[in-house]
């Protein structure tokens, strides 16, 4: 079994998606499988992931039948884990190489539920304003702190998805894909809100964060606005069921 899984959803992302595998593929901790999870692409997305799957045996390539939805396809991705710790890598992020490295031994403590670290936003690799670092003083942080920011606190989003590393059944449990009351078709056409959700559920210990920017995500404004826009409705929705 290996000691890591990176998720890798996909769907027409031929422009990045060998550049998201090469990231995951050095990762200085090598017993590590990445998983593609491929939405029905129309493009040559999934042949350039079979492509590298033969050169690399650690990269487990799949592919649905139809499009099913972001959301869908990313539990999709996560049921297909063999390791204990996991995390997704969207195809058009990066990872730093010491990703793992700097995130895996925070989760070997059963006290602690995630693995968080700041991002780097920009339009060029590494390149760009840093972000997600409202902790950057803090090793630890608590359950109800972490909570408190999550859900009371408007226009705070405290971790990207692909800057957090957690534990394979925490993060399939906290993916949502289905909420009674919740209506949005960002929300079920690009998952925007959806990765917002999960740190709240999965935080039930305490959250080690590592200051180093460990990845990078492209700037898409239309996106980031959903995301923003659906996470407000989602911490609604989350604080009548916490409080």
């Amino acid at each position: 079994m290996p000691l890591a899984s990176i998720i890798i959803p996909t769907y027409n992302s031929e422009k990045f998606i060998e550049s998201a595998i090469k990231s995951a593929q050095q990762q200085t901790v090598r017993d590590i499988e990445i998983i593609v999870s491929d939405n029905a692409s129309t493009d040559q997305t999934i042949n350039i992931a079979h492509d590298m799957s033969k050169l690399d045996q650690r990269i487990r390539v799949f592919q649905n039948q139809k499009n099913m939805g972001p959301v869908a396809n990313w539990k999709t991705g996560i049921s297909k884990a063999t390791s204990t710790y996991s995390k997704l890598l969207f195809s058009d992020d990066l990872l730093h190489p010491e990703f793992l490295q700097s995130t895996l031994p925070s989760l070997l403590d059963p006290n602690c539920s995630m693995a968080i670290s700041p991002a780097v936003i920009g339009h060029e690799q590494w390149i760009g304003n840093t972000y997600y670092n409202i902790f950057l003083n803090d090793t630890k942080i608590r359950k109800l702190q972490f909570l408190y920011i999550t859900t009371q606190i408007d226009h705070i989003t405290p971790v990207s998805p692909c800057a957090m590393m957690c534990r394979t059944v925490d993060l399939l449990n906290g993916m949502h894909n289905n909420i009674d009351g919740f209506e949005s078709s960002a929300y079920e056409e690009t998952g925007a809100g959806v990765d917002w959700l999960l740190f709240p559920l999965i935080a039930t210990y305490t959250i080690s964060q590592n200051p180093k920017c460990s990845s990078w995500h492209m700037i898409l404004i239309y996106l980031i606005i959903q995301k923003f826009n659906s996470a407000i409705a989602m911490r609604k929705y989350l604080l009548k069921k916490i409080y």
